[in-house]
């Protein structure tokens, strides 16, 4: 596990304790900004621009790169700054930000060098695990991402994870007209990856982990885990304990190249369904047969982007920071999950 480096109080600290007040935009810079192996970084850095911060830089690993980048970003109205380490992005603009959107397994330096910089850092999931992680490895880096949670919150930063399907829950509310999570026994998931086996449930789990936390909020742990092929994919089934709570959970992936993909979930049998707009601009929501409802909104990534963002503000303003306990433990719940996947 890598150590995580003593540091001294970050300026966005310093004024936190001085409750200083800030109304200028957020400075950010985007790691991976480039839509390479269906990156989300050009999302990202598109979402942050609209909710009020300012695009100052992206990081590529080379300055050609780099430079690609931040010509994509141009048709958005964005000129940032390219270079291929934060260090020398530091150099010629100050941020507030960093945004890590580079492939899974590429994270934890990222991790590290915005936490010396004093910055906040909104990470691709999953945090720091990657394809070719053993299950000991994958073990060592959620220990890693407790040590890193902790960090972050002694100097007042905001540490989080693109976990955006949370955000859809307000719209299942909507179109099924319940809010009784309390009573929740069954959840079930189908997404389509890019790619199959421990690729694709390394990019896949996050998302139902995330939505089952929220729906059994607090200590949890994942029981009996079983992986199963069946037909072109795969079926992933366990027990999610949270508190007293005990839901059987099946989550399915059927790999897919291209666009659009399958992504759908399930409370006891009761389905909201995922539809892209194609200009990627906005999601339709589907309840399908019997109810038969829809509902039209923005990406829900956009309403995660802006959550961060608003979470940064708050603690520029003085409000106290602490880890982010699940977080963490999505961490400890992936490692125990992806021990039961083939690797290929």
């Amino acid at each position: 596990m890598r150590p995580v480096e003593a540091t001294t109080p970050a300026a966005a600290s310093e004024r936190a304790r001085s409750g200083v007040l800030e109304t200028r935009p957020l400075r950010v810079a985007v790691v991976g900004a480039r839509r390479v192996r269906q990156g989300t970084g050009p999302f990202l850095a598109r979402h942050a621009r609209a909710c009020g911060a300012e695009v100052r830089g992206v990081i590529g690993t080379s300055l050609a790169s780099a430079e690609a980048a931040r010509a994509e970003l141009a048709p958005l109205g964005l000129s940032p700054r390219a270079d291929t380490r934060l260090e020398g992005l530091l150099r010629n603009e100050p941020l507030d930000v960093l945004i890590v959107a580079s492939p899974a397994g590429t994270h934890a330096p990222w991790l590290h060098a915005a936490l010396r910089a004093g910055l906040h850092v909104l990470c691709e999931k999953p945090l720091l695990a990657g394809p070719g992680d053993s299950d000991a490895a994958l073990r060592a880096g959620a220990r890693e991402a407790a040590a890193l949670a902790e960090a972050f919150a002694a100097r007042s930063l905001a540490l989080s994870e693109t976990c955006q399907w949370t955000h859809t829950l307000p719209v299942f509310w909507l179109l099924h007209g319940s809010r009784d999570l309390d009573g929740v026994r069954r959840f079930e998931m189908v997404l389509q990856p890019v790619e199959p086996a421990r690729r694709g449930w390394l990019e896949s789990l996050p998302h139902p982990l995330s939505l089952l936390q929220a729906v059994a909020p607090g200590s949890a742990r994942v029981e009996d885990p079983r992986h199963e092929r069946s037909g072109g994919g795969e079926i992933l089934s366990f027990t999610f304990a949270g508190g007293t709570r005990r839901i059987r959970a099946s989550v399915e992936i059927r790999p897919r190249a291209e666009t659009p993909r399958r992504a759908e979930y399930a409370l006891d049998g009761r389905w909201l369904h995922r539809r892209v707009d194609p200009s990627g601009q906005a999601v339709t929501y589907e309840t399908g047969p019997p109810v038969d409802r829809s509902w039209r909104t923005v990406d829900p990534m956009k309403i995660a982007v802006r959550a961060f963002l608003a979470r940064v503000a708050a603690l520029h303003c003085g409000e106290p920071a602490l880890a982010d306990a699940a977080l963490v433990q999505r961490q400890e719940l992936l490692a125990a999950l992806l021990a039961a996947c083939p690797v290929a």
